[in-house]
């Protein structure tokens, strides 16, 4: 079975590869699960071969695929190759059809083990009946504050298959926040992608404003130096302390919901990393108090402890 490793959230890599035309000027394709491009807004540099030979105005890493420019690395519809669709639910990831973090392929199909009640655990393991599948355990109902959802329990505030309703799916990069579809901190909406406004070349500042040949996007504006504190990732202008897309280094991605600081990757204050995800051990039933204590079924976590009601001045939602 192929699986893909964790990352945040909510983010997701998930990324979702945008194709668009070629022409006289064409916009790079960005895909932005944090806060740079993925695409690098390298439209001035020489012309990509496709399918079709050069495409005018498809920059690097873009390639031309039918008459329009891809990233190969990241367009489920061109996924290593002009052509090759990822199915089952799979995403295009480093050119390889993967399944989304959290995920598993099963038969060719990706399934989050932990809520799919026809592989609850395992790929082979059915809940049967009226039985849902919470956490990875068939059970006879879910536990709030998780909700049934096609027999599996969901957090329709947090899921973005599932977000504020069953079957609300959350497009391109975006995560269910507080259950609505929404972009992460520092992101903002620009045709049903999570973009930063302050690198973006293509959408610098806002979307849609795209910087002239060999400048660069920074802090909302078009630049053709990138200042002093920032280095040059792939055409875009960024803080290797505090960006959680380049770590570092070029291209180091905090994942699992984690955030750069002072170059390094690490959890929020009062989380811990879990199984490469940053989780709240005071709240986490499935870490409770810490990594791989899982609350029994009917119980909630507070404060750190698994009890059957919460604790003094909580209240279970």
């Amino acid at each position: 079975m192929l699986r893909l490793s964790s990352l945040g959230l909510m983010t997701v890599l998930m990324t979702t590869a945008v194709s668009l035309s070629c022409g006289e000027r064409a916009n790079p394709a960005y895909v932005v699960p944090g806060a740079t491009d993925a695409g690098g807004g390298q439209e001035d540099v020489p012309m990509s071969v496709g399918d079709g030979g050069p495409s005018r105005g498809c920059g690097i890493p873009l390639v031309s695929c039918n008459g329009n420019c891809v990233d190969l690395q990241s367009d489920p519809t061109s996924c290593g190759t002009c052509g090759t669709a990822c199915g089952g639910g799979k995403v295009c990831a480093l050119g390889r059809c993967v399944c989304a973090p959290g995920e598993t392929d099963c038969a060719g199909t990706c399934f989050d083990l932990l809520k799919a009640a026809q592989h609850c655990g395992a790929c082979d393991q059915v809940c049967s009946g009226a039985q849902v599948c919470s956490q990875g355990s068939c059970a006879s109902m879910c536990t709030m504050p998780l909700s049934a959802c096609a027999g599996g329990c969901v957090d329709l505030q947090s899921d973005t298959r599932n977000c504020g309703t069953c079957a609300t799916t959350c497009p391109g990069a975006m995560e269910c926040i507080d259950g609505k579809c929404n972009c992460g901190t520092g992101l903002s909406v620009c045709s049903n992608r999570c973009i930063d406004l302050n690198s973006s070349r293509a959408n610098c500042g806002s979307c849609g404003n795209i910087c002239p040949v060999r400048e660069l996007c920074m802090q909302g504006r078009c630049t053709p130096n990138c200042s002093t504190g920032l280095t040059e990732c792939n055409g875009a202008c960024v803080d290797l302390t505090s960006d959680s897309e380049n770590c570092g280094a070029c291209a180091v991605k905090c994942t699992g919901g984690s955030s750069c600081s002072g170059g390094k990757c690490a959890c929020a204050v009062g989380r811990q990393r879990c199984g490469g995800i940053c989780i709240d051990p005071q709240t986490d039933p499935a870490h409770c108090g810490g990594c791989g204590n899982r609350c029994p079924a009917g119980q909630v976590c507070s404060q750190g402890n698994c009890l059957t009601i919460c604790g003094g001045g909580l209240t279970l939602c």
